[in-house]
């Protein structure tokens, strides 16, 4: 069996009416709203086929255990060892709002009218626990929890701007005409928070998936709901991004089992929902890249990334993992019985066709060296 040996150098030197109106006062122009229509036109083309929908369905349906109609929430059970870094709450159960906003989005997917009304009920719900004051320190994000506001927890997070705020925008995007007007208002004033959140936050380029993360929320937002100021600033994030990445030839938070696939998905959204020929080209460099990475570092005998690992949580890739090699490549890496994930639809991955037999072999025996340094991360 050909050995693969890793020697790794890590040196990290430090459509609407035109007189539409918006939550903050301000109105989309004419000249946006056909850049507008074809945002939204071009998303629905990842809405489920009738496939697709029944077998969502089946999931939502071992997922109902979890609703709480009373709260319009999702119960999560937080373990006794969970990390106390942001929340306090270990070995309970409580009402997760990242959770429940990422139910609605399926709910909305279904295509089930009563399934959807239980979607607007919660996307309520979620958008009323935004910190919506800019005055405020917390502005623009959520707790993790119902049980423990913002001002209980031990240190609030500022990513929640970029989590809750992707699967907002997602289902903003793919199901404009399905919400009611005055939900989707709601949405819209709630997306520019989390955006006016992430610009002042502004996240550096060396922190991977939330860099990318908040650079596709301030982009679209700032296109569909014609924020000029939003535009210029995703705009001057995502050539901030890839020109530290061309520089870097890799991601900070390189070769890891769970961030670097959470780079590829938000990665792989905003290759499916910006259109701009510029931006998209930047997209898909980094895009590669990342496939590149994890695919010079797969082992197929063991079926597993060889270390070292950046941002490591386990040091074993997970079914999802192997799922979304199985529907990158249409089924020719299948690891561990894989499966073409059930929202495949929504997120469809694409691994380049040159790097597909490095996850089926290793040819001959090779050295892996990546030397990473960058004098401000």
């Amino acid at each position: 069996m050909p050995n693969l040996t890793f020697l790794y150098l890590t040196t990290l030197l430090l459509p609407m009416s035109l007189g539409h109106t918006l939550g903050d006062g301000s109105s989309i122009s004419d000249t946006s709203v056909d850049e507008r229509k074809q945002l939204l036109a071009n998303a629905r083309q990842y809405l489920p086929n009738q496939a697709q929908r029944e077998a969502l369905v089946l999931e939502l349906k071992w997922q109902e255990k979890n609703y709480d109609a009373d709260v319009h929430l999702v119960k999560r059970d937080i373990p006794p060892t969970a990390n106390r870094y942001h929340s306090k709450m270990v070995n309970t159960t409580a009402h997760s709002f990242r959770a429940s906003v990422n139910y609605a989005a399926d709910l909305m997917d279904s295509g089930i009218p009563e399934y959807q009304q239980r979607a607007h009920q919660i996307l309520a719900v979620v958008i009323a626990h935004q910190d919506q004051q800019p005055s405020h320190d917390t502005y623009g994000i959520w707790p993790y929890l119902l049980e423990e506001p913002l001002a209980q927890m031990s240190k609030p997070d500022w990513n929640w701007a970029d989590f809750i705020g992707v699967s907002l925008l997602e289902t903003y995007l793919r199901h404009y005409d399905d919400l009611p007007e005055d939900l989707r208002e709601d949405m819209e004033a709630s997306l520019l928070h989390a955006s006016r959140s992430i610009q002042k936050r502004d996240v550096k380029p060396g922190y991977t998936n939330i860099a990318i993360m908040g650079t596709l929320v301030t982009y679209l937002t700032g296109h569909l709901l014609d924020q000029p100021d939003l535009q210029q600033y995703a705009d001057m994030r995502l050539r901030r991004f890839y020109d530290y990445t061309v520089a870097l030839g890799g991601f900070t938070e390189y070769n890891s089992p769970t961030y670097t696939q959470i780079a590829l998905d938000e990665l792989c959204r905003m290759r499916q929902y910006i259109l701009a020929p510029e931006a998209k080209q930047m997209i898909d460099y980094c895009y590669e890249l990342g496939w590149e990475v994890l695919a010079s570092h797969f082992h197929p005998p063991s079926a597993q990334l060889a270390g070292p690992h950046s941002l490591s949580y386990s040091t074993l890739l997970k079914k999802e993992f192997y799922n979304t090699l199985y529907g990158g490549s249409r089924g020719a890496i299948d690891y561990q019985q894989a499966q073409l994930p059930v929202q495949y639809y929504k997120l469809q991955h694409q691994i380049p066709e040159s790097l597909l037999d490095h996850f089926l072999e290793i040819p001959q025996d090779r050295v892996e060296v990546d030397t990473f340094s960058v004098g401000d991360n």
